[in-house]
């Protein structure tokens, strides 16, 4: 009875107030340590508790007579019992964030002392203990935790913090082998984050949550790709594959060496997944372009990617786009042009009107940048053929016999039912023009249907004086 009593008589704010007030009291903070540790904890106290304690820690820290070497017996003993008791702050703080009325308030103060320690060197507090609740905390497997990240945004523009983050990530990554779609998308959603607020044009000690800071851009990025390469050395579902090769064209320059994601990116172009292969494409593409990877196969692949199947494909725009940005290298050999010409070409006659409309600018815009590709369509010595000799059956250009055959497909779309489809073919038939055409962003019907709406309506006129109604009550009449 006696013990409840005082605990009833426990006054918070009295004694964080004796404490602040003078150095005298701070055996005063072994009772609130002693209460921050009990089971019905009132929010609004605790958090008087929490705050006080952090103001006093802080102000002993700051005014560096705590930290100072000194061979006076009492301080010494002062400074033992100092870290002593802020160490044992920490672990109540960790263990108070555990509890979601108090995790806001606890990370608030734990990050506080983060700072603290990258300025102070206390050695009394935790810099690695808290990085890793922050990464358990926002890497859950069982919770959405796309909020709290876009919240730490204001961390992550410190490089120090991040590369700390990133190091504990990739443990924590490399030692766990459950890859659920929550915990995925954590963790795609955090390296998203850290892309966005990633210093690439250099660091100093601005930028930096510390001014002692020595985080170089070569160790950040080090960094990052010890995080993405944990990350993908356990096998993901097809969708969290997608949503990771969607960023992968920004990871590139925060990764230290871009090569070495080579044999992931080369493993999604060989999906059987058409979706997987075909984001994988550009990502492939820019390692070969811009970081000289050697890669022979890549042109091959995409001939066989292109078949019937690509057209009704989700991203079947975004592969259009692209394979009209790798068609555009000089360097294809003219059988190689042709073979992708032709089954342009071909597709067209399978395609639902909108995608036509897509793929005729890709056949004409090859043909332009390539003059020597004309005899597809008006060839110097015209024959007349039983059959097309084209192979479309099989992957292997140089087999297909493109360079034998000609864009009679175009010939055939300039009779097509749809007038736009006609006009597009019929302007390819007649002349190249001198600029290359658009590639559409929208093949779908409604797409298509809406552009057609717009078109302002010409009146039918059909007799000299516009009927009123449709039938006549006088035909009814006896």
């Amino acid at each position: 009875m006696h013990q409840e009593s005082d605990e009833d008589d426990f006054n918070i704010e009295e004694k964080i107030q004796l404490i602040l007030s003078s150095k005298s009291n701070a055996n005063l903070i072994c009772d609130i340590l002693r209460y921050l540790q009990a089971e019905d904890l009132d929010e609004e106290e605790t958090a008087l508790a929490c705050i006080g304690l952090e103001k006093w820690f802080t102000g002993q820290i700051a005014n560096d007579e705590i930290l100072k070497p000194t061979k006076v017996s009492s301080k010494v003993t002062f400074q033992n019992w100092f870290k002593k008791q802020l160490e044992s702050f920490i672990r109540i703080i960790m263990e108070l964030s555990k509890n979601e009325d108090f995790f806001d308030l606890s990370m608030q103060l734990l990050l506080r002392f983060y700072a603290f320690e990258l300025d102070f060197k206390t050695k009394a507090i935790s810099n690695v203990g808290i990085q890793k609740l922050v990464v358990t905390r926002l890497l859950s497997f069982e919770e959405d935790r796309s909020e709290e990240i876009s919240m730490f945004e204001e961390f992550f523009i410190y490089p120090d913090f991040t590369s700390e983050f990133m190091t504990q990530a990739a443990q924590m990554l490399s030692k766990c082998t459950d890859r659920n779609e929550l915990f995925c998308s954590n963790v795609i959603s955090t390296l998203n984050l850290i892309g966005q607020t990633f210093p690439h044009s250099g660091i100093d000690s601005d930028i930096c949550m510390s001014d002692n800071s020595k985080i170089t851009a070569s160790k950040l990025k080090s960094a990052f790709q010890s995080m993405l390469i944990a990350f993908l050395s356990k096998r993901l579902t097809e969708n969290m594959t997608k949503k990771i090769l969607i960023g992968f064209e920004n990871y590139y320059l925060m990764l230290d060496s871009p090569p070495i994601m080579a044999d992931y990116i080369t493993r999604c172009y060989d999906s059987d997944n058409l979706s997987i292969s075909i984001l994988a494409l550009h990502s492939l593409f820019k390692l070969i372009t811009d970081y000289n990877y050697e890669y022979p196969e890549f042109y091959p692949k995409l001939y066989k990617i292109l078949t019937d199947d690509i057209i009704y494909s989700a991203s079947r725009i975004r592969f259009l786009h692209l394979l009209d940005l790798f068609l555009s290298s000089p360097l294809l050999p003219l059988s190689m042009q042709a073979a992708f010409t032709k089954r342009l070409a071909r597709i067209c006659l399978h395609s639902p009107s909108p995608v036509i409309l897509a793929l005729l600018p890709l056949i004409f815009n090859q043909i332009r940048r390539n003059q020597a590709l004309r005899f597809l369509i008006n060839s110097p010595d015209p024959k007349e053929m039983d059959s097309d000799p084209f192979d479309n059956t099989t992957d292997d250009m140089d087999k297909c016999h493109a360079m034998k055959t000609s864009l009679w497909e175009i010939e055939t779309l300039r009779k097509h039912f749809i007038p736009e489809v006609s006009k597009m073919a019929n302007f390819m038939a007649k002349s190249l023009g001198i600029k290359e055409q658009e590639i559409p962003i929208d093949v779908r019907y409604s797409g298509f249907l809406k552009l057609n709406e717009e078109k302002k309506e010409k009146e039918c006129h059909l007799q000299v004086e516009k009927p009123k109604e449709f039938l006549s009550c006088e035909l009814f009449t006896e």
